[in-house]
């Protein structure tokens, strides 16, 4: 089941999150996409949650980040409450779901989008199989394609925040949730998709869900810099690259390589500020200039 869910925003001038707000309101040329599961197990989670922002404003993003998307896993009441009393984000982020009404359990997903970017619409889509009450939130943005084609050139892209069933017993789900989201990444009217999120790649057969769904893998690295799991603290389960970044193949191009983040983040008080490591990348429109620029406007190739 998918449905709408709005975006709200911290209006300086009434001093209140509305759902009017101020924003620039253009199509960007790319964008970072930021993905971190950010526990709801270990205590403290609104300390925790505000150490992922401070890292995040102070070395990934900047004090004035471009234009972004940050994916949350595993937030609970408290966490989601300490985002939006978050100066960092008020100044600079729209939020979906605008309250956690929208979960189906006691914690979620949320999706920061820096007011940069035109935001189209947002959606929830709840996974019928699932019994642990996972969803999956998409939000639909504009991109625009570089010259020659001109800033007026704009494509939709979906991206979609996740956290996959968990635990040996969520592995019939996974790849159907997967796939699942992939349709819809795929969708009339949508030229570009992506998922991110905890995708609980703890087995072999995991590895492939994404082949399933048809979607390509972000990260080259199969080498043990690459996983994201198993560190914060050490686990009596081996470490591992749980968090995942797919996308529909040819609709995305990546400018750098997918880049874990995050390492040894701690609050004040010495706690990690998540079991997981978070997760960047850099995504633009693939351009060919060839074929796209002899086509004129309305006739250019679609990627579905």
């Amino acid at each position: 089941m998918v449905y709408r869910v709005p975006v709200k925003a911290y209006s300086m001038d009434h001093s209140r999150w509305t759902t009017k707000y101020k924003s620039i309101r253009t199509a960007v040329l790319g964008l970072h996409v930021v993905s971190w599961n950010v526990d709801f197990m270990a205590p403290d989670t609104a300390g925790r949650v505000t150490a992922v922002l401070d890292h995040l404003r102070r070395k990934v993003l900047h004090e004035t980040p471009q234009p972004s998307c940050i994916l949350l896993q595993e937030l609970d009441h408290s966490s989601f409450a300490a985002i939006l009393s978050n100066d960092w984000v008020r100044k600079h982020y729209a939020v979906t779901p605008p309250d956690m009404r929208r979960w189906a359990t006691g914690y979620g997903v949320a999706t920061l989008v820096s007011r940069h970017m035109n935001i189209l619409s947002a959606s929830m889509m709840q996974f019928s199989g699932s019994s642990m009450g996972r969803t999956a939130l998409f939000v639909d943005v504009e991109l625009a394609m570089p010259e020659p084609l001109g800033l007026r050139d704009r494509r939709v892209l979906r991206i979609a925040n996740t956290h996959l069933e968990s635990l040996p017993i969520g592995a019939g789900q996974r790849p159907l949730q997967l796939r699942a989201i992939a349709n819809f990444l795929r969708a009339p009217g949508i030229d570009a998709g992506l998922v991110a999120g905890d995708m609980n790649v703890i087995a072999p057969a995991d590895e492939s869900i994404h082949i399933f769904a048809n979607l390509e893998d972000a990260c080259t690295d199969e080498s043990e810099k690459a996983f994201t799991w198993g560190y914060q603290p050490r686990s009596r389960y081996p470490p591992g690259r749980l968090d995942r970044m797919f996308s529909v193949p040819g609709t995305l191009d990546y400018a750098s390589p997918l880049e874990v983040v995050g390492k040894g983040v701690k609050t004040p008080r010495g706690m990690w500020a998540s079991d997981h490591y978070g997760l960047k990348a850099h995504v633009k429109l693939p351009f060919d200039s060839d074929e796209d620029s002899a086509q004129p406007a309305g006739k250019r190739r679609r990627w579905f």
